[in-house]
This record gives C-alpha cells, sequence and structure tokens, in this order.
C-alpha cells in the first residue's frame, strides 16, 4: 500500500464530510416538502445515500489499514528489524525522541537521518578496517554518491520554498526528492542485501570497544528512517479519513433528531446499527496501530501491548465516545436534558 493510496483514501473521507455538510440543508428541505410524493422520493434517495457513504469510508479505512498492517508484519521479520530502536539514537540531542505517527505537522527528520546513514556507509565503505564492505560497495559508490547529492540538493530546495510559502514549490521539490530517495535505497539495498540474507556481515571488525555502531547499523537505520517517512504520510491520512467519517456521522445523527418523522424509531434503531459498527471499526484500527510492532519501536513503546498514551485516549474520545453520546441523546433526548441541567447545576451551580 503506497503513501499514494493512503492519500486518496484521505480524499475519499473528506469527500464523505463533503456530502454529510449538505445533509442537514437536505432534511429540512425534505421536511418541508414532505406533502409533495415527488420531492419525497428525491430527497428520501439522496438520505438514503448519506449512510451508504460513510459505510464505505469505514471500509476505505479498514482496507487501507488492513494493507498497512500486512506491510508492516513484513518489515518486523526483516532482519533490520534492529534499526527501529537504534533509530530514536539518530534524533539531534535536546529533542523529544518520542515519534508521533500521526502528526499531519511537516518534519524532514527521517529524510536526514536516513541521507545521514548514506553518508556514514560511503565514509565506512573507504575504511581499511571495513574492507568485506568496501568491497561491496565500491561498485557503487559513484551512483550512490550521485542520488545522494541529488537528493540533498532537492531536498534543500524544498526547505526555501517551505519558508518562502511556496508551496507548490515545496510539494513539487519534495515529490522530486523522494523519486531520487527511492533510486538510493535501491543502490543501499543492493549493498547489504547478502548480509540480510544470511551471508557475510559488513564489518564485523569495525565495531569499537565502545559499542559504536557499525555499517550493518548504518543499513538497518536507513531501513528505518524510509519505513519512518512512510508511516508520517500514511498514519496522518488514517485520522484524517477517520476524522471526516465520525463527523459525517454526527451530522447525520443530527439530521435524524431535527424533524419528528413518523418512523422515527426505526431510523434511530438503523443509526444505532451504522454508529456500532463505524464506531467498533475504528476503535479497532487505533488499538491495533498502538499495538503494532513496529509503530510501537518507532514511537518508543512497548511492542504488542496496549499503550494507553495520550494519543490512543484522545482517538478513542472523539471517535467512540463522542458519537455513543450523541447518538444516546438522540434516543433519548429528555434524559439528555435532564443529565445536561443537572450538570449543568453541579458545575455552574443553581441557578
Amino acid at each position: 500500500m503506497s503513501p499514494l493510496s493512503a492519500k486518496n483514501a484521505g480524499q475519499t473521507g473528506l469527500n464523505r464530510t463533503t456530502h454529510a455538510v449538505s445533509s442537514t440543508s437536505t432534511w429540512y428541505a425534505f421536511a418541508g416538502q414532505v406533502n409533495n410524493r415527488r420531492s419525497l422520493l428525491m430527497n428520501g434517495g439522496k438520505l438514503g445515500g448519506r449512510p451508504l457513504g460513510i459505510a464505505y469510508a469505514v471500509f476505505k479505512l479498514i482496507a487501507v489499514w488492513l494493507s498497512t498492517r500486512r506491510l508492516l508484519r513484513r518489515l518486523y521479520w526483516h532482519p533490520s528489524r534492529p534499526g527501529y530502536e537504534k533509530l530514536r539514537n539518530e534524533i539531534p540531542a535536546g529533542q523529544d525522541t518520542s515519534v508521533d505517527l500521526l502528526s499531519s505537522a511537516p518534519s524532514l527528520a527521517a529524510f536526514e537521518i536516513g541521507l545521514a546513514q548514506v553518508r556514514r556507509m560511503i565514509a565506512a565503505g573507504l575504511s581499511t578496517s571495513a574492507s568485506e564492505f568496501a568491497a561491496r560497495i565500491s561498485g557503487v559508490r559513484d551512483s550512490m554518491s550521485n542520488w545522494l547529492l541529488q537528493t540533498e540538493d532537492k531536498l534543500g530546495s524544498a526547505m526555501a520554498a517551505y519558508g518562502q510559502s511556496r508551496w507548490r514549490d515545496e510539494i513539487q521539490f519534495k515529490r522530486e526528492a523522494e523519486d531520487y530517495m527511492s533510486a538510493l535505497s535501491k543502490v543501499v539495498a543492493e549493498v547489504y542485501e547478502p548480509s540480510w540474507r544470511g551471508g557475510t556481515q559488513p564489518s564485523p571488525e569495525s565495531k569499537a570497544k565502545d559499542d559504536a555502531p557499525t555499517a550493518l547499523d548504518y543499513g538497518e537505520v536507513y531501513v528505518a528512517s524510509r519505513v519512518m517517512d512512510w508511516l508520517r504520510q500514511v498514519m496522518p491520512q488514517l485520522e484524517a479519513l477517520a476524522f471526516s467519517t465520525t463527523v459525517a456521522m454526527l451530522l447525520m445523527l443530527f439530521a435524524i433528531s431535527s424533524y419528528p418523522f413518523p418512523t422515527l424509531d426505526l431510523l434511530l434503531w438503523f443509526s444505532w446499527a451504522v454508529v456500532i459498527v463505524t464506531v467498533g471499526g475504528m476503535v479497532w484500527m487505533f488499538v491495533s496501530a498502538n499495538r503494532d510492532r513496529v509503530i510501537s519501536l518507532i514511537s518508543g513503546t512497548t511492542p504488542g501491548k496496549t499503550n494507553w498514551n495520550v494519543s490512543l485516549l484522545m482517538n478513542l474520545a472523539t471517535h467512540a465516545l463522542l458519537p455513543l453520546a450523541v447518538l444516546l441523546g438522540a434516543a433519548f433526548p429528555e434524559r439528555l436534558s435532564r443529565l445536561v441541567s443537572w450538570l449543568g447545576g453541579v458545575f455552574g451551580g443553581t441557578g
């Protein structure tokens, strides 16, 4: 599953939100034209499509995450797995070593860490103490250096465009840098593949007494940096898709409660089914991502265990507790009104 697929999935979720925003006005139009059979059928057909849109968004959300999780499981069993824990040691001193993969804030940390490993590979290839690794890298040194320089040039252009608020140029330069980085990754894989397949280690004798990193460590951290960069593009798109789905679901519930339909009980039962399925799918996705071993190793949490951190609690509150509370309010409006009045009296005093 490519980052482009995840972006398309996020766009699909945003489209669902756009449709959901128009649902409230559609309900009011429906209420005002209830005596017109033709309008009743037309608006009823439009309204019936809203839950289908939500269901499709949930399907895309689960499908994208399942593809991502399958790839992460394969990456976990790759021989470069130790690099995920070493990756946090490459974060510059003074910065928080925890990595928030759900953050949509632009970051080039993974790029910079990966390029730093390539520079160390080239330097290690020139070392006489790493004879086996030097022999392996000698045939690709020029190619590696060329792709490295081109990537650094495009990355610098992207940073300059970002500083000047030229977002179109920034996107173009970043895309070109990704292409060069992909070509560079193929060269790195060519160098390290024999070791990862069980061959001779690149430079076991180059390990210093102070536990300094070896040439093999450079390859492991490089792979981890590319996985981190990929997740930084995929996970925010998944969260955006989940957010848009939640907003669409809430708007649907508000629309149902805005007009006293004769079959309101039937609509509420239908809403219960939609909300339970949607909330269950999103809770499973966020908990599964929280327990994922690769994501946990990069984020600095315990792999294979649920870590009740702020990010997980916020997602559960937004995508689970809030829709359920709105649904309960739509099903039992009088009781909810009493509860709100009671809470107002407790926190706001009497009056």
